[in-house]
């Protein structure tokens, strides 16, 4: 599925939930740049046509997780950028503790990778990112970041298929996703 096609099926589903899916500003190319500059690896047009199309999300969830019930914000480009730096400095604190994750072959080792790009994020610091450059997976696919217990794993082998899983989550699990708004 492509980003205007969840868009529209995610307006339908907060329609039909009685609430309004309200979109952010697209981003503007002097923000894409930027983000493009810090990341340093070409991120993949349907990644920045999400931005495109909207700068961030104003409503919440925008993102579901396809197997746990954690709804995500999709974050704006500054945001993505901060998030991408904080990953950066989480990493060296990781890796001066000496704490491991759970090998995935898809996914670098390690905690931070400069083709990591943050796109999506539950308040509890759980992020969704599109890599950019797997170890043995396909550019593009998306993995996440958990917290407690920090692991990265991964989510989807695209961001279509994130797409299509997330749309499926939010759908089937309404009651939960949307609790705090019904």
């Amino acid at each position: 599925m492509n980003f205007d096609t969840y868009v529209s099926r995610l307006q339908r589903l907060y329609s039909d939930l009685n609430l309004e899916l309200e979109l952010a500003a697209p981003a503007g190319d002097r923000e894409l740049e930027k983000l493009q500059a810090v990341v340093e690896i070409e991120i993949p047009d349907d990644m920045i046509q999400c931005w495109k199309r909207s700068n961030g999300s104003e409503s919440y969830p925008f993102f579901g997780h396809p197997h746990l019930v954690i709804p995500y914000e999709f974050l704006t480009v500054n945001q993505a950028i901060s998030a991408y730096q904080g990953l950066e400095s989480r990493a060296v604190n990781y890796e001066a503790l000496g704490l491991e994750r759970a090998s995935d072959p898809r996914i670098k080792d390690g905690w931070f990778h400069r083709g990591w790009l943050p796109f999506a994020e539950f308040v509890g610091g759980d992020i969704l990112i599109c890599d950019l450059a797997p170890e043995s997976g396909k550019r593009g696919q998306v993995i996440g970041f958990s917290h407690d217990p920090d692991d990265i794993v991964f989510i989807a082998a695209s961001l279509p298929e994130l797409l299509d899983l997330s749309l499926a989550a939010l759908e089937e699990e309404q009651d939960q996703f949307f609790e705090d708004y019904l």
